[in-house]
């Protein structure tokens, strides 16, 4: 995205759900990822801001205020997810409204999601597709669909991969660092987990075009 380079780095936005009422649920390891991403999108030049254990209500408060800030000296906004499967509408409550902010028009909107999507587990020992949406949406979720997302105490085999990826390789689009890290995740987990990608991105978009 060279016509870009004169924006700022891309605002990035993480939702850490790490403690829950039912302590039974929390999700340890959760904190070790949002630093790793801390880290890496800071190191990228990324204006980064981290809301931890958030309601519902304050998820939809979030994205009414992304809804209607400028993103005008931006070159991208970037929403990261960490949390259980989810207990929202992914569409409408956290897509929609950033296609609805007219300053993001023709940038990308970049959503990392670590969650499960099902119940359905593979021996990491042993080891649907997604619906189109509006231009330039790349969707990058941890897992497939229907299935686990593996977490320990030391975060998740995702973000490390993602990060790994983004630090490493910082000259490569987005699109091909994400298949890059669906193999290091697959790898990693011997096949027991696959990152699920979705795009409608109209254009390529680097993160360290703005380093």
């Amino acid at each position: 995205m060279n016509a870009n380079k004169k924006l700022k780095a891309a605002e990035v936005v993480i939702f850490n759900n790490e403690h829950f009422n039912d302590k039974n649920m929390n999700r340890v390891g959760s904190a070790k990822d949002t630093e790793l991403l801390q880290k890496t999108f800071s190191k990228l030049k990324c204006d980064v801001k981290t809301i931890k254990d958030a309601t519902l209500k304050e998820i939809r408060n979030t994205m009414n205020k992304l809804e209607k800030k400028n993103y005008e000296d931006r070159s991208a906004l970037v929403l990261v997810i960490l949390t259980h499967g989810q207990d929202y509408d992914l569409i409408s409550e956290i897509i929609d409204p950033i296609l609805r902010n007219g300053t993001l028009n023709d940038k990308p909107k970049i959503l990392f999601i670590q969650a499960c999507k099902g119940e359905k587990e593979v021996d990491i020992l042993e080891a649907q597709s997604i619906p189109s949406l509006p231009s330039d949406v790349l969707m990058c979720f941890s897992t497939f669909e229907g299935f686990v997302s593996y977490r320990n105490e030391d975060g998740t085999h995702f973000i490390k991969a993602l990060c790994e990826t983004l630090r490493s390789r910082p000259s490569v689009d987005i699109q091909t660092n994400m298949e890059h890290v669906r193999i290091l995740v697959k790898n990693s987990t011997r096949g027991a987990q696959v990152p699920s990608i979705s795009s409608t991105m109209s254009s390529d978009y680097v993160f360290g075009d703005y380093v």
